[in-house]
């Protein structure tokens, strides 16, 4: 009895630092490759000359929202918002942009807080099957279970447990490989004439 005791115990401290997960990764922002001048500052260069503010002819405010997905496996990631910053400028009088700005609004990582929920279980199922199994063992000393010893009847409870915190567990591995998270990104600036 002080065994499963133990476990239990052993079993609720292993879930209780088990359960906090984090996602660690990283979303670098890929370098604008555009035939205009890109700034995150008031001013711009253009032909090795600073064009400031009081160069600057006309200026409209423009904002784009993006959404990226990152399978959790990846732990890095780069986004490029060279298209998005080109489709700005088309077709426009505007020939560069100042105060370029990137904003992470959201990081939605619940699809995959059930990993940790899945790993989680599968742990305490497979330590309290394992302890199960071991305070069933066959009484006459010989280890065929089925020349008629005496058992507590915890060995098929054990094992299906045990089982069942195994299956958890190798599914949670799997699960990680189709878990994304998802980035909601805003990127604001100003589009100039000059």
């Amino acid at each position: 009895m002080k065994l499963i005791l133990r476990s239990l115990i052993f079993a609720f401290i292993i879930l209780i630092f088990a359960a906090c997960a984090t996602v660690n990764q990283r979303v670098i922002l890929a370098p604008v490759s555009a035939d205009f001048p890109v700034s995150a500052s008031r001013t711009l260069m253009v032909d090795g000359n600073v064009i400031g503010e009081d160069n600057i002819l006309d200026s409209k405010a423009f904002s784009i929202e993006k959404k990226v997905k990152i399978p959790l496996i990846k732990k890095e990631a780069n986004v490029d918002f060279t298209p998005d910053l080109k489709g700005q400028l088309a077709g426009t009088d505007y020939k560069g942009v100042t105060q370029l700005k990137v904003t992470v609004d959201n990081i939605d990582s619940s699809a995959t807080s059930w990993i940790t929920i899945e790993q989680d279980y599968g742990i305490l199922f497979a330590f309290l099957g394992g302890a199960l199994i071991a305070l069933d063992p066959p009484t006459s000393g010989s280890p065929n279970i089925n020349n008629g010893a005496a058992s507590s009847g915890l060995l098929v409870p054990g094992a299906i447990m045990a089982g069942a915190g195994v299956a958890l567990f190798g599914g949670s591995l799997i699960h990680r490989h189709y878990g994304t998270v998802e980035y909601a990104l805003s990127l604001s600036g100003m589009k100039v004439k000059y």
